[in-house]
């Protein structure tokens, strides 16, 4: 029978294939070798796989040299439990929540060291996205309960505009405790004390806190507990009949010009419209 042939390998061949298996995890992590780079090795190495999928995953690889492999794998977990936040992170953020904004919250959360399933910092959206999952109330709701007022119910409530409300905020009068992207915000009132409206013209004086327990004349005091209005002035066409009232006359219409002391006692001096001289008579009363 004819012997087989036998073929050697060099020592300096040898030496260059070991020197390539050394080098192959380098090639491989070099982030210049593209995806396409790597599936070919893969394929110059590994004749073929066999996946068993059970409690693990066993790999039984089949290398091209006729040599096998056998791996055990854990299985990944589904995407959902991935994406799922810690139970820690959850609290933090509901926490946090009672003093800031998901802008605010997401600053310190990435301060923290905080990272979101992908590896990657928190921003307002990654914010209110775990509020919205884990129905978390939002500052704005938090501060509602609290009873903070918004600018058009300050407004309302004090009888002034808009305006006016974000000035008492700049003056200090009143306190802004949140504000969105479009500067609309909520007001926190002061604490047992009144707030004195100003007004300008020539007396013009700026509003000012004062406290509640405290008597004031001045006029148009508003406070947060009550409104005092001062009942206007009589017209000066009515003072007559204002007059004729208070001395138990009767009504009288307009005309009235004067009331003046006659021989019998008080009588009205009118210019008459549509009053005959009747009504007009002395007052034996008085």
């Amino acid at each position: 029978m004819p012997r087989k042939r036998e073929y050697g390998v060099s020592a300096e061949a040898r030496q260059r294939i070991l020197g390539l298996a050394e080098q192959l995890p380098r090639i491989w992590n070099d982030s210049r070798v593209d995806f396409r780079e790597r599936k070919r090795i893969v394929r110059l190495l590994i004749d073929d796989v066999t996946l068993i999928k059970a409690q693990k995953i066993t790999a039984h690889v089949r290398l091209s040299g006729g040599a096998t492999r056998t791996l055990e794998l854990e299985r990944p977990l589904p995407i959902a439990q991935l994406r799922k936040f810690k139970p820690e992170l959850v609290a933090t953020v509901d926490r946090l929540l009672d003093q800031h904004c998901d802008r605010e919250i997401a600053d310190i959360l990435n301060c923290d060291g905080w990272r979101t399933w992908e590896g990657k910092p928190f921003n307002p959206k990654k914010v209110a996205f775990i509020r919205g999952a884990y129905k978390l109330a939002s500052r704005y709701d938090r501060l509602r309960r609290r009873g903070m007022l918004t600018t058009r119910e300050v407004a309302a409530k004090f009888g002034i505009s808009e305006t006016a409300v974000h000035e008492w905020g700049r003056q200090g009068l009143i306190t802004k405790c949140f504000s969105d992207s479009l500067n609309r915000g909520l007001w926190a009132l002061p604490v047992q004390q009144t707030i004195l409206k100003g007004c300008g013209g020539r007396a013009a004086r700026p509003a000012r806190l004062a406290p509640i327990t405290a008597p004031s004349s001045e006029q148009g005091a508003v406070s947060s507990d009550r409104l005092v209005l001062w009942p206007p002035r009589p017209r000066r066409q009515d003072r007559g009949a204002v007059m004729a009232g208070h001395l138990g006359i009767g009504s009288v219409e307009s005309g009235i010009v004067a009331i003046r002391v006659g021989h019998g006692g008080l009588e009205i001096v009118a210019v008459m419209c549509r009053t005959s001289l009747a009504e007009c008579r002395h007052n034996p009363h008085f």
